[in-house]
């Protein structure tokens, strides 16, 4: 009898927008939501994974603090416009990092995670 293999899952995208209002965390400058509406102030990625950032509300900075899940440490972006494509290749863990953002009444900066859970 041959063992059976997991099925592999396919590599997921995450989009995350970035919102001064309708905070939904105590302590959170922004609100942070995937495109369905979902909170997204933690999201929980998988090596193989792609993540996007958008602020309608500035242009805005992604910098991740002590190490990053991605390849780079920094995205940026123009108000409206998503950053770059991030691909997740960070081992498991907990990876804080700052938001940015230049609002009309100077810049505003807020520090949510990225949970990376390769299953280990």
């Amino acid at each position: 009898m041959t063992p059976s293999r997991q099925q592999e899952r396919a590599p997921a995208r995450h989009h995350v927008h970035i919102r001064p209002d309708g905070i939904k965390r105590e302590g959170n400058k922004f609100s942070y939501a995937h495109a369905d509406g979902q909170d997204a102030a933690s999201i929980t990625v998988r090596r193989g994974d792609h993540v996007k950032w958008r602020c309608d509300h500035g242009n805005f900075s992604i910098l991740f603090k002590e190490h990053s899940p991605f390849g780079e440490i920094a995205f940026h972006g123009r108000r409206g416009h998503e950053t770059a494509e991030a691909l997740v290749v960070g081992e498991s863990g907990k990876y804080h990092y700052a938001v940015t953002v230049s609002a009309d009444a100077g810049l505003v900066v807020d520090d949510p995670e990225v949970i990376v859970n390769n299953g280990n």
